[in-house]
């Protein structure tokens, strides 16, 4: 017998239609939750990298603060060189009026061996242009510092 006059044959048919798209709705369902599983894993992958991407530019940003404040300690310690003649002059004068290698090291802020290696630099190029090396304007090849 036919469901509100309706032939069995069309009963079926939309029964199975119906079935049909129940079995679609469910297997649609079924992909969309899966699909939330797979949003949910990114959304705790994602917020592990917002936390790591923080701390790294924490630790960054409290890095180069202390660079900076050290460079500011380094450039207030430094103390401006004297305006005039080369180091090498001036070492050869101290020299020359008696002061001792250590004494010009302090007052120069140098350590004894650069003293004693200007030193002897500026006896080389005296003693070259004493004997006759003012060729080439007055450079003689002697090394400069």
């Amino acid at each position: 017998m036919a469901i509100s006059g309706l032939p069995e044959s069309t009963v079926l048919v939309l029964g199975s239609v119906l079935g049909g798209m129940l079995l679609l709705q469910a297997v649609l369902l079924w992909r969309l939750l899966g699909a939330v599983g797979v949003l949910r894993r990114f959304d705790d992958r994602l917020e592990r990298l917002s936390d790591a991407l923080s701390l790294l530019t924490e630790t960054s940003e409290s890095g180069f603060q202390a660079i900076g404040a050290e460079l500011e300690r380094v450039g207030q310690t430094v103390t401006a060189r004297r305006p005039g003649r080369t180091t090498n002059a001036r070492v050869a004068a101290a020299a020359k009026r008696g002061q001792s290698v250590p004494q010009i090291a302090v007052r120069e802020e140098m350590s004894e061996g650069e003293v004693r290696l200007r030193l002897h630099l500026a006896e080389m190029s005296q003693g070259t242009r004493s004997a006759g090396g003012q060729a080439r304007g007055g450079r003689d090849g002697a090394l400069r510092a």
